[in-house]
């Protein structure tokens, strides 16, 4: 009788809760958003890199909006010259990524 009893409780426990996973509400699905054009900004940097053999390296990095980027470097305590140098390219940027072209 007791073991009936369990079976039965099982049996309704089971049912309804299969019920509940059966009965799903309307959910609205969510479209990709719109990425937004990326579109080359100005920008700019400084610091002080490490050197191995001088103080540091001083350096400032200019992306321009046009998509072109300067770069100048200066080696502080270094005993020959030139002692700055300066480079330039163009760049890009993706939805993840910066890419940058040397000019030579």
């Amino acid at each position: 009788m007791v073991k009936k009893a369990i079976v039965t409780a099982m049996a309704v426990i089971s049912l309804f809760t299969l019920m509940g996973c059966n009965n799903r509400a309307e959910v609205d699905t969510l479209s990709p958003a719109q990425a937004a054009e990326l579109k080359p900004m100005p920008q700019s940097w400084r610091g002080v890199l490490p050197c191995a053999d001088c103080e540091g390296i001083e350096t400032s990095l200019f992306l321009e909006k046009d998509g072109t980027w300067v770069m100048n470097e200066r080696y502080l305590g270094a005993r020959e010259e030139p002692s700055s140098f300066a480079s330039y390219g163009t760049w890009a940027r993706t939805l993840t990524s910066w890419y940058y072209r040397q000019q030579r």
